[in-house]
């Protein structure tokens, strides 16, 4: 436990290889905080760019924060989001860093930046964002924890869902990673039947660039599960990777092969995989308040973890756009 009198003594931009060190040996790190996936999003969506702020304390415990940067108040200072496209961020600290140590560390990321958004990592200590702010909009996801066993975690699925992957293999659906471009370009081919399908209740709607960048990293953290009959491509699920956690970040289904279940052999396959490796969670990620695709889940034996998403301001940024509506016409 920190004393009073510890502080911080150092605070500074991470290289790239302290900021790799940090997600690598992490127990607490998912995918989202790693350089890769910052990277991906510099990529996707610039202005953003890879930031991760290195604090060093005086009693000599370390603590990193992950996160992509765009400059906020037209370029006077920047703003943080712990991680893009509003999946996990939060701080990875070293085997000394205790609950007062990252609170000093949330007061430094306060002062080093205009804005801040951060989905909180529901498989680490939960920050304090106590002071004048912040804001919380509650979330959760669904998880599974693989301690027991994929034996004992397929017990725990529904009759429905055991039935459905079933069904699937008997129909002949056979599942296998991407193991190239053409893979993937076949796979955004399903998702753009699936947003075709979904019309205006799609929350979210991602270009190929994300996707095409996410390929070329050739990365072993990142899988592309396809669920095909012969040469044909059915649904795919795409997982992101840590150490201890996988997450199943995205996914897609023809409209002709929902009858034959082939997502819930893909998720039945990958959970499986995930146990191979000894990996400590299976994490459905947060739902958008789907009430139908959290039930799918659910289905699986997953269980809810507190996700908020959080948001603080420095009063300066609120006022700026204040002013800046007064001057427009646009009110206070």
């Amino acid at each position: 436990m920190a004393s009073p009198r510890v502080r911080i003594e150092e605070t500074r931009q991470a290289s790239a290889a302290e900021w790799d060190e940090f997600w690598e040996t992490s127990a607490e790190a998912t995918y989202f905080h790693s350089r890769e996936w910052a990277e991906v999003w510099s990529r996707y969506a610039p202005p953003l760019e890879p930031y991760a702020l290195l604090f060093t304390l005086s009693d000599g415990a370390r603590l990193l924060f992950p996160a992509s940067s765009r400059p906020a108040l037209r370029g006077l200072g920047r703003a943080l989001i712990a991680s893009p496209g509003g999946t996990y961020g939060g701080l990875l600290g070293d085997a000394a860093a205790s609950p007062a140590h990252r609170a000093l560390a949330v007061r430094a990321i306060e002062r080093a930046a205009l804005e801040i958004t951060w989905r909180v990592n529901p498989f680490a200590p939960q920050p304090d964002a106590s002071s004048k702010g912040w804001n919380e909009q509650p979330d959760n996801t669904l998880a599974l924890d693989l301690e027991a066993g994929f034996d004992v975690i397929r017990r725990g699925f529904t009759k429905g869902h055991r039935s459905a992957a079933a069904k699937a293999e008997r129909e002949g659906v056979t599942v296998e990673r991407a193991s190239s471009l053409a893979d993937w370009q076949a796979y955004f081919a399903v998702y753009e039947e699936t947003l075709a399908r979904w019309g205006d209740e799609a929350r979210t709607r991602y270009r190929w660039e994300l996707f095409a960048a996410l390929e070329s990293l050739g990365s072993s953290h990142v899988s592309l599960w396809l669920a095909r009959i012969r040469s044909e491509i059915l649904a795919g699920a795409l997982c992101l990777g840590s150490q201890t956690h996988v997450a199943y970040w995205h996914g897609a289904v023809r409209s002709k092969a929902l009858e034959v279940r082939p997502v819930h052999l893909l998720v039945r396959s990958s959970i499986e995989e995930a146990c191979s490796r000894g990996l400590n969670w299976y994490d459905f990620n947060p739902s958008g308040g789907l009430g139908g695709v959290e039930h799918f889940k659910r289905g699986f034996g997953a269980s809810p973890r507190a996700a908020p998403l959080l948001h603080y301001e420095r009063p300066i940024l609120t006022t700026g756009r204040r002013l800046r509506a007064l001057l427009t016409g646009g009110g206070a």
